[in-house]
């Protein structure tokens, strides 16, 4: 989102699951501007692997969010357009 200011916290922590093992969580806390919060979170065996696919979802998250955004605009300017 290249107009927007986000703030990204980033939590990494291992973690002893029973059924998978030792495992490194990732937690990626993102705020934007407009007070908006999306968390991803991603638990894998290896450390690069977790961080690598916690920043994929964010980045995912982030674009979903921004398409809802743009389409909500579109949405209100066609209705204040109309007759």
């Amino acid at each position: 989102m290249p107009s927007r200011d986000i703030s990204i916290q980033a939590k990494i922590a291992e973690e002893f699951d029973q059924l998978h093992g030792h495992r490194v969580r990732c937690e990626l806390v993102a705020t934007s501007s407009e007070r908006q919060q999306v968390i991803v979170r991603e638990a894998q065996k290896r450390p690069e692997e977790a961080i690598k696919a916690a920043f994929a979802g964010l980045k995912t998250k982030l674009r979903r969010l921004r398409i809802r955004r743009l389409v909500r605009v579109e949405t209100a300017d066609l209705r204040a357009t109309g007759t």
